[in-house]
């Protein structure tokens, strides 16, 4: 499963695993009982493969994470702590999952172009954008929404289906 930033929702990828995916398959087989494994590929793709999968974080919607650090603590701002992940998203797609969340009812008092503090849109090799944000409050329903397992539209569809 991967995020697509622009349609805003899950999109199924259909693409080769890594090499440490087919080695921890490898690791499964003869741990209950005797077994093999075996890989139907050829040497030469296996070689192209990639050494890891892409991290969760890069792939994943970033609402509910987003949410659920906003339940730790109201006043801290989640992006600071995302942006310190070994493999972090562009400030970009977190202030998109921010504004997503906004237009959900799940945050509030969301600011931009307002005094708080500067931060760059973009990627590092292109040209950067200066804005003013303040990432809000979380409201009650989105204490719900982080509760919820599964995506934010959908818990949305069911609050107001109840």
């Amino acid at each position: 499963m991967k995020f697509d930033d622009d349609q805003n929702t899950s999109v199924l990828e259909l693409k080769w695993c890594s090499k440490a995916s087919c080695e921890q398959r490898k690791g499964r087989t003869g741990r209950v009982s005797n077994g093999y494994y075996f890989q139907l590929i050829t040497k030469k793709l296996y070689k192209e493969f990639n050494d890891h999968q892409e991290p969760e974080i890069l792939r994943a919607s970033l609402e509910t994470p987003i949410l659920k650090l906003k339940l730790y603590d109201q006043n801290e701002e989640p992006e600071k702590i995302i942006l310190k992940t070994m493999n972090p998203p562009t400030q970009d797609t977190i202030i998109k999952a921010i504004l997503r969340l906004q237009r959900m009812g799940a945050l509030v008092d969301v600011i931009f172009g307002d005094k708080k503090e500067f931060i760059y849109i973009g990627e590092s090799n292109q040209k950067k954008k200066r804005i003013i944000y303040n990432s809000g409050k979380i409201t009650k329903i989105g204490i719900i929404f982080a509760d919820l397992p599964i995506d934010i539209k959908y818990s949305r569809l069911i609050i107001l289906s109840y």
